[in-house]
């Protein structure tokens, strides 16, 4: 044998050795990783069905699109009804153990309580190891824990200030930048013109919610699955709702009930002159102020200090329920109908109007030059990514946050608008909210 055959010999030997060695030195998890995958695939060649529960518009465009990529796989999208009225369903399904979808549409702040209820599936062996780096960390942390990945972000709701720069301008106003501004605003606005207000009052525990997000609040940890710390009552929450509160007694804000058609067509009048609201408050306000259209702007949500911060409003994901019999084709839908990069871009467009939480379309060229005629051709998804990156990190939610609205409405909004004590009012939600705890088995912190 030649000195060159030789060498080939040896080299292939060496390889051969190196790549068995390779293979042999492969870690559990890389194992494990590659079982999933066969899992996946061959769940995604298996003729199945699954039921997808959604309210969302435009949400069978990404199911048709998955079905187009594995046709083995037919979805049924329901549309049971949105928010409580999908949740009481998904209850009622968990506590008779049927009837219920492969996966569903969950808001994240209803993660919590379905993860109680062990509901949630944990999807974490069957979606890309980089699952979690495609979405900016406040996102992943909500979906996340320690042990596992319980649903799929869909959209979130960055907030921000929506308002008349026509009206602003003509009185000589800029934007608010801080709160106190806001204020001062109210009252020039207002005073000027007594049938307009800067805004309404924040007649929603949602869109308070986000505020008191805003301003430092941190009102929820779970301790362990059966304690959590509970603080609704720190310094944040009382000086945000004083905030309100004043502005009401002061008569400088109405007190309308929002989601009626009175308060869509208040903004279509000029009663109300701006809203701290998400980012899909741009649809609701495109839709409601028709004749108004070209004089809306978007601007930061007002500071309490002199550091740039939002808080989040809304969002959904698609979440896998823990008695499907298709675990892995379930996750493989919710993690594509998602972040595809086809689906997830599709989510931003008409008719959902989401706004999205994948990175990639967040920084998309296509996404970020949206300039609606509406808002003067002011690019408002680029602003509204812009206040996506300073949403407060580490915020949690309650395992029963249905809950803690509805007391946020019977003590601390029925305070504001009869112009009580606040703090007192807020005192009284978090006695409130921590019986309910108690009474539900949970150990309760107040640290």
């Amino acid at each position: 044998m030649s000195s060159m055959k030789k060498r080939g010999v040896v080299l292939a030997v060496v390889s051969t050795l190196a790549a068995s060695t390779a293979i042999l030195g492969l870690s559990t998890q890389q194992a494990q990783a590659a079982a999933q995958n066969a899992a996946v695939t061959k769940a995604l060649n298996t003729p199945t069905t699954l039921t997808f529960w959604s309210w969302l518009p435009g949400q069978q465009n990404e199911v048709n699109l998955f079905q187009a990529t594995y046709p083995k796989i037919k979805v049924k999208l329901v549309n049971v009804g949105s928010g409580g009225t999908e949740y009481n369903k998904i209850k009622a399904g968990l506590a008779a153990k049927s009837g219920l979808p492969d996966v569903a549409q969950v808001e994240f702040q209803y993660l919590p309580t379905f993860k109680v209820l062990n509901g949630l599936a944990n999807i974490k062996p069957y979606v890309a190891s980089d699952f979690l780096t495609k979405f900016p960390q406040w996102i992943s942390d909500q979906v996340s824990d320690a042990k596992g990945i319980y649903a799929v972000p869909q959209d979130s709701g960055p907030m921000g200030l929506l308002y008349r720069s026509d009206v602003f301008t003509k009185l000589g106003l800029a934007a608010p930048k801080t709160w106190a501004e806001f204020a001062t605003d109210a009252a020039k606005i207002h005073s000027a013109d007594a049938s307009q207000y800067i805004s309404n009052m924040v007649m929603d525990s949602g869109n308070m919610n986000g505020l008191y997000w805003q301003a430092g609040a941190r009102p929820f940890h779970m301790n362990s699955a059966t304690s959590i710390n509970i603080k609704l009552n720190d310094s944040a929450t009382k000086q945000v709702t004083k905030f309100w509160g004043d502005l009401v007694a002061a008569g400088n804000l109405p007190v309308d009930p929002y989601w009626t058609s009175d308060w869509n067509a208040a903004f279509n009048k000029g009663k109300y002159l701006s809203w701290p609201s998400a980012s899909w408050g741009l649809g609701t306000v495109t839709s409601a102020a028709a004749d108004t259209s070209g004089n809306w702007r978007a601007a930061p949500l007002p500071t309490w200090g002199s550091t740039p911060v939002s808080g989040s409003w809304g969002g959904s994901t698609v979440a896998v329920m823990s008695t499907t019999k298709n675990l892995a084709a379930a996750a493989a839908l919710a993690e594509f109908v998602n972040t595809n990069p086809t689906a997830a871009f599709a989510l931003t467009q008409a008719p959902t109007f989401d706004f999205p939480v994948m990175k990639s379309v967040l920084g998309s060229d296509g996404f970020l030059a949206t300039a609606p005629a509406f808002y003067g051709g002011q690019k408002v998804y680029q602003a509204y990514s812009a206040y996506n990156n300073t949403v407060g990190k580490n915020y949690e939610w309650s395992p029963f946050q249905d809950q803690v609205y509805t007391l946020w409405t019977n003590d601390v909004l029925d305070a504001i608008l009869k112009k009580g004590d606040t703090a007192a009012a807020v005192e009284k939600w978090q006695a409130d909210t921590v019986k309910y705890a108690k009474d539900q088995g949970y150990t309760v912190t107040t640290k």
